[in-house]
Parts: structure tokens; sequence; C-alpha cells
């Protein structure tokens, strides 16, 4: 026995080759290999961290080239990822760079520790040990290429005929298109306090694998400071005065009942298409239904990970899965043991809790993400996460959302993973909003999308090929004030171009400019000193203004917005827990 170990061994070693100082990127055979935790840790430095340990599922070699595996791919800030080795038999060999191994190798385990090394603390001591817990991620994903899993919970085989549903004959698709959609929409979600945005202490580590292993818009603009115009935005490709979700009012502010909608071009694809979200503003009662088999609306924000994980065992492929938490949103209140974890952190006690619930929401995420990739959905399946919105903290006189179209109110979150055709670790730094994730989606899974869109596709980004009309386009902003039908005192809109933000309060006809590079905290309004720039941006939106309106004639159905929505009691109920009414 000893012996046949050994020669299993010495044949391992010999058909790895170790590579060192060699950039290495995966192609469009990549598969990620999911690390579950063992339940195994321990405590090895002075400073009272835990280290976790992880394993995958059984590998077997299955392609005819080397097989390679790109450990340094994945980057979680905050983390130590290391003592990376391959478990054969009952023998262990440290893989500390990449290594390639032929076809013919016996299946084998990859294992590895993550330590948290950031510079958070509480009473100047490591985090109790339950807090750690909570806060470590949920799986690892490592790329390779040439392997096969067998996973815990392996699922049936993929159908391949799926592949080439209502192909658009876009040409500038690359790589195998992905069969399956998972939005994950985390509401209220402030970009800059998450890991891959630059925040310094927050706990995220779900979040920072998606964007090591896929693509990060770093000026992403939510069409509105408010859910049902933006979440109105993602789903249809229109603004909100073209789509109709314009406020978060009980009468007019419903989507357009002709508008197409994002589920309804995957259901009419064939499609299985399923929606669970925790936020009233979006029920059915509003028109976001259309299009799916299954919509969940509203539910508790802690049963929408269980429904999600319980629904992916049994989906039929290929499908759209929209999911929407309502985390971290007012009134900021994390379970343990998440609350207190940034305690004194920053400057208010709100954002603190704030903070915590971003870390909160960011395991739920893992647990969605380590069901995709134990039922080995992920290789096929294109994950985006997306904010609505952002949140403010007094920066302009104001906390909370809703009201204003400053940056720390529309900037979100915008990450897509897939690993063979999004690369890997790529930051994308041109201005891109909501509108434009419904040419998107359709560009990457290769389905037809309506004629009349507002928003861009974003692939030729993704591939790196020149931005074209995407480099010099105007960004529009909108905000719906009040909770009534009609115009509001507080209504606004807003246009960003080449670094200049113009900002227009419809009812009082007053005007703000701002010029992100040198002001990027919106202080210094320009409006009555730069009367060129103001001109020109005045007349964009005023235009904009004028095609939302064209459109929306052409997908208003008589009779839309005339009566008020009756809300049911768990509805009142949702919208009451969140302070949308009283």
């Amino acid at each position: 026995m000893k012996s046949y170990l050994s020669q299993i061994i010495s044949l391992i070693i010999v058909l790895f080759i170790y590579v060192s100082n060699i950039p290495f990127s995966i192609g469009a055979s990549s598969t990620l290999i999911g690390l579950y935790p063992t339940g195994y840790e321990k405590n090895e430095n002075e400073d009272g961290w835990l280290s976790f340990a992880y394993q995958s599922s059984a590998i077997s070699v299955q392609s005819k080239e080397l097989l390679s595996i790109d450990i340094d791919a994945l980057r979680l800030r905050n983390w130590r990822i290391d003592g990376f080795e391959i478990i054969a038999g009952e023998e262990s060999i440290p893989l500390t760079h990449l290594k390639e191994l032929s076809k013919g190798a016996p299946p084998f385990f990859l294992r590895c520790c993550v330590t948290y090394n950031g510079a958070l603390k509480q009473n100047g001591k490591a985090l109790p040990f339950a807090k750690q817990r909570a806060c470590s991620p949920e799986l690892l994903l490592i790329p390779a290429s040439g392997v096969s899993i067998q996973s815990p919970t392996h699922r049936r085989g993929l159908n391949n005929s799926v592949m080439a549903i209502n192909p658009s004959g876009s040409t500038d698709r690359a790589g195998t298109p992905p069969v399956n959609l998972v939005m994950l929409m985390v509401d209220t979600l402030r970009s800059d306090h998450t890991p891959p945005y630059g925040h310094p202490f927050v706990i995220a580590p779900h979040v920072d694998m998606l964007t090591s292993l896929g693509a990060m818009f770093t000026q992403s603009y939510g069409a509105s400071s408010s859910t049902r115009p933006s979440v109105g935005s993602m789903m249809t490709g229109l603004q909100p005065k073209a789509h109709g979700a314009v406020r978060h009012s009980t009468q007019g502010a419903a989507l357009y009942s002709g508008v197409p909608l994002l589920a309804e071009a995957f259901q009419n694809a064939g499609f299985t298409t399923v929606g669970i979200s925790s936020n009233a503003q979006v029920t059915s009662k509003f028109g976001f239904a259309r299009g799916f088999d299954v919509y969940e609306c509203p539910v508790w924000e802690t049963v929408v990970t269980p429904k999600a994980v319980k629904r992916l065992k049994t989906i039929k492929e290929p499908f759209f899965l929209y999911l929407h938490y309502m985390a971290p949103h007012a009134p900021y209140t994390p379970l343990k043991p998440w609350a207190g974890l940034y305690d004194g952190m920053t400057e208010y006690k709100e954002q603190d809790a704030y903070c915590a619930e971003i870390s909160l929401v960011d395991r739920r995420l893992g647990r969605v993400l380590r069901q995709l990739s134990e039922l080995d959905l992920l290789d096929h399946t294109l994950v985006w996460l997306l904010s609505d919105h952002g949140e403010e903290f007094w920066e302009h006189g104001w906390k909370e959302h809703g009201v204003t179209l400053y940056d720390e109110s529309t900037r979100t979150v915008s990450i897509g993973m897939y690993p063979p055709v999004i690369p890997m670790n790529k930051r994308i730094d041109l201005p891109v909003t909501h509108a434009d994730l419904f040419p998107t989606f359709c560009d990457l899974i290769n389905l037809k999308p309506p004629q009349l869109l507002q928003g861009k596709s974003l692939l030729p980004l993704l591939l790196g090929k020149p931005p074209g009309e995407l480099a010099s386009r105007p960004i529009f902003l909108h905000h719906g004030g009040g909770l009534g039908p009609g115009v509001h005192f507080s209504d606004k809109d807003g246009v960003l171009l080449n670094h200049k933000k113009l900002i227009w309060w419809n009812q009082k006809d007053e005007w703000e400019l701002y010029d992100l590079q040198s002001d990027p905290l919106e202080k210094k309004n320009l409006a009555t000193s730069a009367i060129d720039a103001k001109r020109e941006y005045e007349g964009l939106i005023h235009d904009h203004v004028s095609v939302c309106e064209t459109i929306a004639k052409r997908y208003q159905i008589p009779g839309d917005g005339d009566t008020a929505v009756e809300l049911s009691p768990e509805e009142i109920e949702n919208l009451k827990a969140f302070g949308y009414i009283q």
C-alpha cells in the first residue's frame, strides 16, 4: 500500500511543473473549483485570529491538455489565503504557485487556509470567535481548466440544446454563452462602503470574490436614488420617466403595461424565471412580476436566501433567478453576531450598523454562491451583483436616500462574473447606468432584446474593445419625490458627462453644477460661473425628458395609473418596517 501511494505521489510530482513569475489567465474552458469550510479551525497567531480550513470536492483531470490551477486569481481584501496543498490519498503536496497536471493522474483534493489580516479589532483585540466565523467566507472559488469536479450535491447534466436559444446574431460575444443568469440585487448598498470600491475595513469576502473573478464597473450609476425607479430601469432598459415607475406612490408610479421586461425576454426564450424580493416597492401590483414563472414579493429578508437555495436544488435549466435583498436599508438592525461589529469605527452609530449589515448580507450572498458551486452551476451561469442606489450620512445635510442626486446616493455596485467570457479582475472606469443591464445580459446570453432600449450593451467594454459611443454619452439621473401621484416639490433630474454633473430641481427651477474631478464631494456649485457648461447640460436634460415622454406614450395603455394600488396587509407591514410609510 505504501509503495502504491509512493508511486502515485511520485507521478504527481513528476507531472507538476513549477511556473514562477509567469502571468496566467483562464481561457474559455475555465472551471471554478469550490473549496468549502471543513469545520476545522485553529488559533495559530498571537493576535487571536482563527485560521479556517477549506477543501474542495474530488478533482479529476479531464482535458487532454495540462490542467492549470490559478491559486493567485482569488484576492480577498483583509484576508490571507495560504497553505495551498494537493491531497492525494494520505499524502499532501504543497502548492506554492501555479502547477500543471496531465490527464490520467489520480483524483485529488485542493486544500488551503484563510485568516483575517486586516486592521479591525474590538477593545484592541481580535474579534470574538463567533464574529470571526460569521465573517469568514462561505466558500472559495479557484479558477482552473481541464478538470471535472465531483461535487457533494452533483447536479444532473446540462442539456446543450439550450445553448442556442433565440440567437441575436451578435458578433461581439466571445467564448461559450452562459445558460443561466443570477441577479443578486442588494438594496441601498453604497459602492464606496464595500472592499472592492475602496472601503478600508468593511468585511465582504464574497463581494471581493466576485470582483477578483469578474469585472467591476467603478462608475456605476443608479437610474434614481430610490428603489422602484432604479429596479424599473434594470428590468426595462429604460429611464424612469420612460418606464413609468417614477416614484414610491401607490398611484401613477407602476411600470407601464406595454413595456417589455427582462423576465419576459427570458421567459419567451424558454427560461425558467424566478424572482424573490424582500422589498414591497417592487411587487406584482407595480408590474414587476410580469415574465416571472414564480415571483415571491414581499418576503422577509431572512428567508430570501433559504428560498433561493431551495429553488436552486430543483429549478429547471436554463433559468433566470432574481434575488432582492433589503439589507443594508434602514433601520439598520444587523442580527447577531454581526451586531456591533463596527461600533465606533465611523462617525455615526447608524453608519456603524449600516456597515455591519453589509457584512451580514455578504454572508447571505456567499450562501447562494456556495449552492451554485455545489450544484455545478457556476461554469454556465452569469452572476451579476448590483445595488439600486446608495445611502447618505449627512454629506449634504441628509440621511438615508430618495431625496438628492449626489454621488453618495446614486453611485452603485455593479460586478459581473462569468470566467469563460468576462476577464478576471477587470476594472472598467467609464460611467454606466442601470438601463445598460438589459442589453448587456441579452448580448452575453444570446437573447434578442427589444428594439427600443435607452441602455447600451456593455459587452464591448467587458471584452476590452474600443468603447465607441459609450465613452462620450451622457448618463441621466432621476428622483421622483413624494408618496403621492403627480409632480412633487422635490422632483429632480440630472445628467453626468465628461466628469461634470448637472442637477435640476424641477419645481424650484434651481440648478447645481459640479466638476467631479476637482470637486468629487460635490461641494462647489458652478451653475452661476460655468454658464456655457450649464447651458449645454441643461439642454441635454430637457431633450432627455422629451425623449422619455415619447417612449412613455408608446408603452402606456389606457387606464395605466388611473387608480391607486390597494396594498395587502403583508405589503403594508413590509413598507412600515423599512420606513416607507408610517
